[in-house]
């Protein structure tokens, strides 16, 4: 990474959002008053803005993990803003309607990189029509289903890859990413265990 880099807005957004989503859960801080609650989230944004030999903090995490898919993003931004205002704007519904499907796509993309299914799937991601039908007939599903915030955050992941938000051409990229996957592996292993014990 050189002294120069040029970081676009979106990428210090989402490392933004992933220390603040992180400081929320570190500190707690949906136990504060809501004053406390804004000034801990403008401290993470300046803390990241603090040049380091030569560059912004954020810099550094945004050249180790790269660009955060748009849904990743998204979902962390209903962390922050819960803990701002204290109204949850995922649901646990909200939750399982994007994190099953991620599961089930991340670990077929992740296997395509370690050659265990044809690399094809996702090279299809540059010239994405047949995905995109399944994320329109996706985001129907959840508005259909009476979930509108998770059906919401699919069509932002549309409209971001129509804009060419991200860096990358590929909608696999705006779609989800390693901690996004990581995330949705966890909530589902967390759910299970849970199950497994109210049967006990």
């Amino acid at each position: 990474m050189s002294g120069n880099c040029v970081i676009q807005p979106y990428g210090f957004a989402g490392i933004y959002m992933l220390l603040a989503a992180g400081t929320v859960y570190a500190l707690r801080i949906w136990r504060f008053a809501p004053w406390t609650r804004i000034a801990a989230m403008a401290i993470c944004g300046a803390v990241l803005l603090i040049p380091v030999r030569g560059m912004p903090l954020y810099a550094y995490p945004y050249g180790l993990l790269g660009e955060l898919s748009v849904t990743t993003s998204l979902l962390l931004a209903g962390v922050v803003l819960a803990a701002l205002t204290g109204r949850g704007f995922i649901t646990s519904r909200d939750r399982a309607f994007l994190f099953v499907p991620v599961c089930v796509l991340g670990t077929i993309l992740y296997a395509t990189g370690m050659s265990i299914l044809p690399a094809g799937i996702y090279e299809a991601g540059f010239r994405p029509l047949w995905i995109l039908a399944l994320l329109l007939a996706w985001v129907l599903s959840g508005w259909m289903a009476g979930q509108p915030m998770a059906a919401g955050c699919v069509l932002a992941v549309v409209a971001a890859y129509s804009l060419r938000l991200l860096e990358s051409d590929n909608l696999w990229d705006y779609l989800l990413d390693p901690i996004l996957v990581m995330w949705s592996w966890g909530w589902g292993m967390t759910m299970l265990v849970r199950r497994m014990m109210n049967r006990t």
